[in-house]
């Protein structure tokens, strides 16, 4: 019943919610609910942090201060979708969200000599701290130097799971893993491409993704490896990464979690086509 009575604790920056008591549990946060607040008055959400017994409301008129959310109710409603894109969600419920990125990565054009060739590339990519722009056929201000297999409406996003660079730690010790090895757009906390089919769609961020395809191998994953060997490793194994066609384009950016809109189980998973294109590759 509280859910229909009090400000939704997941409320998430920008929310609407109204103050309806500046009478809170403890005296020091009626006093500053006092001095700061009005009833009936609309305020803006900045912020809200959950913890088990009580949760924190920061206002974008009053930054500084924290309140109790039991002082507010909703000015409107927020779906649970939005509830599911706030930090402190899946901390108090049972089931973990299937994705969430970890990192957002781009890169620029680099020209490595490799055993006297001189090869162009994009496949240096590093992490940045803001969020990055999902567009239809690539991400803005990242560089794509071969369109054939990069780039274009179904391979505008590459992602690639956090939960795979320790297996691959194992297997190339030397070398410094960085978020964006592996040319990734999006590292992705638990993708696991045995579960995810083609077609599967989700909103993350401002954007809406389709799943389309896994991302094949070639020898630029070896020079940003330095060993070509990292090929047909990838090759034996699922650990493909996901290209993403862009939906609904907009802004994505590290801890933004992927919410299942459709699943498609009746399509191949990622790994079920990469499994097949490799034995294709190895006969």
């Amino acid at each position: 019943m509280f859910e229909d009575f009090w400000m939704n604790i997941y409320a998430l920056k920008g929310h609407k919610v109204r103050c309806i008591s500046v009478e809170a549990m403890y005296e020091y946060e009626t006093e500053r609910a006092q001095k700061h607040l009005e009833i009936g008055k609309e305020y803006t959400v900045e912020r809200t942090e959950v913890e088990s017994s009580s949760t924190e409301v920061y206002l974008q008129e009053i930054p500084d201060v924290a309140f109790s959310s039991g002082l507010f109710e909703d000015v409107e409603k927020q779906s649970e979708e939005d509830d599911q894109q706030h930090p402190d969600y899946w901390k108090y419920h049972d089931k973990e969200p299937l994705m969430k990125i970890v990192s957002t990565n781009i890169g620029e054009k680099k020209e490595i000599d490799w055993n006297g060739e001189r090869v162009t590339t994009g496949i240096f990519k590093y992490s940045v701290d803001e969020p990055i722009f999902l567009d239809t056929e690539n991400v803005k201000k990242d560089t794509i130097c071969n369109r054939k297999y990069h780039g274009g409406i179904d391979q505008a996003v590459y992602g690639y799971s956090l939960k795979h660079y320790d297996a691959w730690k194992e297997l190339h010790p030397d070398l410094d893993f960085e978020y964006g090895i592996f040319g990734e757009n999006l590292t992705i906390d638990d993708l696991d491409e045995t579960k995810i089919h083609v077609g599967d769609i989700y909103r993350v961020g401002e954007t809406v993704l389709e799943v389309t395809k896994p991302r094949e191998p070639c020898m630029k994953l070896g020079i940003r490896f330095n060993n070509m060997k990292v090929v047909r490793q990838m090759w034996k194994s699922t650990m493909s990464g996901v290209y993403f066609k862009v939906l609904l384009t907009g802004n994505v950016k590290a801890g933004d979690v992927f919410v299942e809109m459709q699943k498609c189980p009746e399509n191949p998973t990622i790994a079920e086509v990469f499994t097949s294109r490799g034995r294709i590759k190895n006969t």
